[in-house]
């Protein structure tokens, strides 16, 4: 439109300009359009596992969120049975793309709501479901409504969509009301998807036909639900005998050979054998000696992590009422580090710590997920701190708690550095990166030095001055309130103290002028 804007002769020159600047077609619009052909192919032909290689294999996971926008945008247009396809292959994206962009992906849809309801009436409903499902699918955070901006969802139809999604989350019994929020006629009932995979389990132990047993797996049709098949399977060998126990381990070999199960479901599925010991126990009394061999046989195979074993034993402890220790929430630690960088769950995680109920020693479990961490690649590393920072978001541990997990792993640095040469520099960044979360406090830095020793404790804080500026925009601005408030008290000009603060332009900063003006007036 250029020519035609500006004239021929300066729109053609103001073309060359961009065109000089820039590689068209830019790489995004290059990248939507391999989208759009591969999920046409998607929902003419439901391959997940294909579908989420072909896009892996873009190399554009910057660009995620327009793939999710993509597939909630084409499901506006099809039906219920397609739409449950949809949420499935988002599940699965989960192992491609960040939750950031899924997160994006979203609040651009709801950002476009009154556009899309030209052509879709009803899409406050389908878009409510999709959001719904997505929590109870672990793909965005229980608390996603409260974090998209107000402008969208407090009023018109963003508004509309927010009230939907909390009444579909506060029913009795959601979780299963959510995962069949597409309708009976869109996918089997969970209840139907467990009778089909105990029916294949009790004929492969009866028939004891391997192949028979993979091909109905396969043709159940819902790689998401492998983790039902897992826990079934390893649950009837268990009340059967060593002798199932053994068909089992063949079985679940065979599926990840073949790739019908992937090792996230395989994880999850032992997560829940293990978190279900107590009640298996009351029917077979040697279910946790039996569940803790055929987990070293799966670790010994390199199919688990070799922590479920460990898992196994102390749930057996928490049975016959046993103390915590803490070499055992240590222990605990490293299962749910090992697992979580398996299956990315941080709801499970937080299960899991909540099951336990470790009380003040929640410090010693974050305290050796991050010593776990030290031994992973950078990008695992992040994973885990993003943990921490995800199990206080959701409450399964303190902020005092995780801050004195931290203190733990500072005064072991001497130690540490034994096994990991370059400990200083990963702690240093550890530390930055729950500085930035606001799990740790700022002042955190000023005890580096008496926590891990002048030197090395100096150091630490040269890592994280290198990684964050500081002082954070927090501390800033909390310093900043507390001078408006104090000028507040003193001269109580509420029209221009409200100005002062809107003029910081901190809004996510909200809770904390709240929180001041609450302790000043005590």
């Amino acid at each position: 439109s250029l020519p035609l804007v500006a004239g021929e002769e300066r729109g053609g020159k103001i073309a060359e300009v961009v065109g000089g600047q820039l590689k068209l077609p830019l790489a995004i619009t290059a990248f939507k359009a391999q989208v759009k052909v591969i999920l046409e192919d998607f929902f003419a032909n439901p391959e997940y596992k294909e579908t989420a290689e072909q896009l892996e294999a873009l190399k554009e996971s910057r660009f995620g969120h327009e793939v999710v926008k993509r597939v909630l945008v084409m499901s506006l247009e099809k039906k219920d049975a397609e739409r449950e396809m949809a949420s499935v292959l988002l599940s699965g994206l989960t192992r491609v793309y960040g939750s950031e962009q899924f997160f994006e992906g979203f609040i651009r849809t709801l950002r476009g709501i009154d556009d899309l309801a030209l052509d879709t009436p009803n899409v406050c409903h389908v878009l409510a479901n999709f959001v719904a499902r997505a929590i109870a699918d672990d793909v965005l955070p229980p608390v996603f409504i409260s974090l998209v901006p107000k402008r969208i969802v407090e009023s018109g139809r963003g508004k509309e969509v927010s009230a939907l999604v909390h009444g579909l989350l506060d029913q009795h019994g959601s979780s299963a009301r959510i995962m069949n929020v597409w309708g009976v006629g869109s996918r089997r009932s969970v209840s139907e998807l467990k009778e089909s995979v105990s029916a294949l389990v009790e004929e492969y132990y009866v028939e004891g036909e391997l192949e028979e047993a993979v091909r109905c797996v396969r043709e159940l049709g819902v790689p998401h639900f492998g983790h039902e098949v897992v826990k079934r399977a390893v649950y009837c060998a268990i009340e059967r005998g060593e002798k199932e126990m053994r068909m089992a381990l063949a079985l679940l070999k065979e599926l990840q050979k073949t790739q019908v199960m992937d090792h996230v479901q395989l994880t999850k599925g032992m997560g829940r054998a293990v978190a279900g010991l107590s009640d298996l126990c009351l029917d077979v009394p040697n279910a946790a000696e039996r569940l803790r061999m055929l987990a070293d046989w799966l670790a010994f195979e390199n199919l688990v992590s070799p922590s479920f074993e460990q898992a196994v034993q102390r749930k057996a402890a928490q049975g016959r009422g046993a103390p915590l220790t803490p070499e055992a929430v240590s222990m605990h630690g490293t299962h749910v580090a090992e697992e979580y960088l398996v299956c990315e769950s941080g709801r499970d995680a937080a299960q899991s710590i909540e099951d336990l109920r470790a009380g003040e020693l929640c410090a010693d479990l974050v305290c050796r997920v991050l010593a776990v961490s030290l031994e992973k690649p950078q990008r695992e590393r992040d994973m885990l701190c993003s943990l921490v920072s995800s199990l206080v978001q959701r409450g399964a541990v303190e902020c005092s708690q995780a801050e004195a997990g931290v203190d733990m792993l500072v005064k072991q640095i001497d130690d540490l550095l034994i096994d990991v040469p370059k400990a200083v520099e990963y702690v240093g960044g550890i530390v930055a990166h729950l500085l930035e979360d606001h799990v740790l406090p700022e002042g955190f830095l000023s005890s580096l030095p008496l926590v891990a020793g002048e030197e090395r404790g100096g150091k630490i804080a040269e890592v994280v001055g290198g990684q964050l500026k500081l002082p954070l925009a927090i501390t800033a601005f909390k310093a900043q309130v507390k001078v408006i408030l104090e000028d507040f008290f003193a001269n109580p000009e509420y029209k221009e103290t409200a100005e002062q603060l809107e003029a910081l332009k901190e809004s996510r900063f909200g809770h904390e002028v709240v929180k001041r003006v609450l302790v000043m007036s005590l």
